[in-house]
């Protein structure tokens, strides 16, 4: 894959169905700069019948990939994060303009994925099982238990915008490891790194028929989730729809990883200028959009005031710059519709009694300088 990958790209990409991409010019995705909402490339998107022939394939896959030695999946774990680690530049500046990351967030989002394969090659043969003694009362006399762990099956495996690589990665690599054929279902926000990352896949051992990933409408989504014949479905995203999915998943296992609200404690002992680091660092890296970034600060009132004046002064000196430059921290929100919550937000915290203390206005879809809130 050349090296101008970023800045050479396809007027429309694939997905893949059963390791074999499928490209349909017919109302593709649109993937769009966050950065300045230019299209710049679009993504093919399945049917329901391409959906239901990734699901047929990959449950026929089952016995196939459960077969498949353990040594063999550590391989392809292992080249695939070598793999990722030879288009770190070209991945990471794909990140940065499909999610509006700056360009050192989402190098970095590309190392923390080359990791998590990484491990997960590693994990691939500590499939460790236990040798139980039994005989807890007579009537047991010399028996002994024996757990095995076995692979669940076909999986769905649906991640967000915020961190579109690298938690696709965190599905997929122990869906790997541990022999489950999988369809991997990226965010409509973001869904080009992802299906770069299938061609990565088309490069290894892995059986074609044991993996997918689809862009796909809503309305046909259902079945990833209700087919009983997907074994399990792992979401991470918002609490809404995450419990909706569960609903709707029946009695197949579900992993959800869902939105937070992190609290922070800043007591009076605290290294105060690491604690100002730390907390505008969490509170608006990648504008915001981490399931643990800081949301809710308690400090002791021995300290609040010296706290929040120099919270103030460190939040004051963020400046908007090219998402290339190496200096640039703030980056845009998603969406517009994103964009025009937060500035609902503040006014809605304005008008029950909150004072914003610097910035909280909008420059496109960056909440520009950012704010600080106290009642």
């Amino acid at each position: 894959m050349a090296s101008s990958l970023a800045n050479n790209l396809r007027k429309i990409y694939p997905f893949y169905i059963s390791g074999r991409p499928v490209l349909v010019d017919n109302n593709p995705l649109q993937v769009v700069n966050k950065h300045d909402g230019q299209v710049v490339t679009h993504v093919s998107v399945a049917s329901a019948e391409d959906i239901n022939d990734a699901i047929e394939n990959g449950t026929a896959a089952e016995h196939k990939m459960k077969k498949l030695p353990s040594y063999t999946r550590k391989k392809i774990l292992g080249d695939l994060a070598g793999e990722l680690l030879k288009m770190k530049e070209d991945m990471a500046k794909v990140i940065a303009f499909e999610a509006g990351k700056t360009i050192t967030d989402a190098t970095g989002e590309v190392l923390r994925a080359v990791d998590v394969l990484q491990h997960s090659s590693e994990e691939a043969v500590r499939n460790e099982g236990d040798y139980v003694h039994a005989d807890i009362s007579p009537r047991a006399d010399g028996m002994r238990g024996i757990v095995s762990r076995f692979p669940r099956g076909l999986s769905t495996l649906i991640t967000p915008f915020n961190f579109p690589l690298n938690l696709a990665v965190h599905k997929v690599g122990p869906a790997i490891a541990a022999g489950n054929p999988f369809i991997l279902k990226p965010s409509p926000r973001t869904p080009l790194s992802s299906i770069l990352f299938g061609k990565l896949l088309e490069k290894t051992d892995l059986p074609k028929d044991c993996w997918s990933i689809i862009n796909c409408d809503t309305d046909d989504i259902k079945p990833l989730v209700e087919d009983q014949r997907v074994k399990m479905v792992s979401f991470t995203g918002s609490t809404e729809v995450g419990w909706m999915l569960n609903k709707m998943a029946g009695n197949k296992k579900v992993h959800l990883e869902l939105g937070g609200n992190a609290a922070n404690i800043i007591d009076r002992t605290c290294n105060l200028d690491h604690s100002v680091d730390r907390i505008a660092w969490g509170s608006f890296y990648n504008g915001g959009q981490s399931c643990i970034s800081a949301q809710r600060i308690y400090v002791h009132e021995a300290i609040y005031e010296e706290f929040k004046q120099k919270l103030l002064e460190k939040v004051s000196s963020f400046k908007i710059l090219e998402p290339n430059d190496p200096a640039a921290f703030l980056s845009p929100v998603i969406s517009d519709d994103s964009a025009e919550r937060l500035m609902n937000n503040i006014e809605e915290v304005k008008r029950k009694g909150g004072r914003v203390l610097c910035g909280g206005t909008r420059s496109g879809n960056i909440i520009s300088t950012y704010f600080y809130i106290s009642f």
